[in-house]
């Protein structure tokens, strides 16, 4: 499939499509993704400078495979478009990090917040997910447990007021018995 690019600042006289590309130097342990297609989040390497984003799509200009891919600046303050060359590529992942970069800017950044996430002392993406779904449980067991005793405190308080409300009809009987 062959994608057209209509008003973009790249060249326009080279051929994009979603075809994938294998990346030989994407494996050192040589069971990793190997091939890097759209979507996929991508670390490769440039004169000794690691850099992170990911792949747009498949170009072929004059001959020349690239992978055309979204950077991200080194500070996370924008991204922009560069061509790499599949061999400049050191690791693949099929998905990106969404989960920890929404994590990571987050409006809900205090220490406590940060400690509790990482409690098992862990910043890989899979622990921090179980961290925060254990977190999500615990937070809804506490308030399961804050809802019961609510409820437990309604019943009492209506259990009471009920209770003077007895108190005070008798009261006034015993004073009607009084005057009379």
């Amino acid at each position: 499939m062959s994608i057209r690019i209509e008003n973009s600042a790249t060249r326009l006289d080279c051929e994009r499509d979603n075809i994938a590309t294998v990346c030989r130097n994407a494996s050192t342990l040589a069971f990793n993704v190997i091939t890097a297609k759209c979507g996929r989040w991508i670390m490769y390497e440039i004169d000794n400078h690691k850099n992170v984003g990911r792949v747009i799509c498949r170009v072929t200009c004059q001959g020349v495979i690239y992978l055309e891919v979204a950077q991200l600046a080194e500070d996370l303050t924008f991204a922009y478009i560069r061509w790499i060359e599949p061999f400049q590529v050191r690791e693949i992942k099929i998905t990106p990090p969404a989960h920890l970069l929404a994590w990571i800017t987050a409006d809900d950044w205090s220490p406590a917040t940060v400690h509790r996430d990482l409690a098992s002392g862990s910043h890989m993406a899979r622990d921090l997910d179980r961290s925060l779904a254990a977190s999500r449980q615990l937070d809804e067991m506490r308030d399961r447990r804050r809802s019961f005793r609510d409820r437990m405190e309604a019943r009492r308080q209506e259990r009471l007021n009920a209770a003077r409300q007895a108190a005070q009809r008798v009261a006034v009987a015993l004073n009607r018995d009084n005057v009379s």
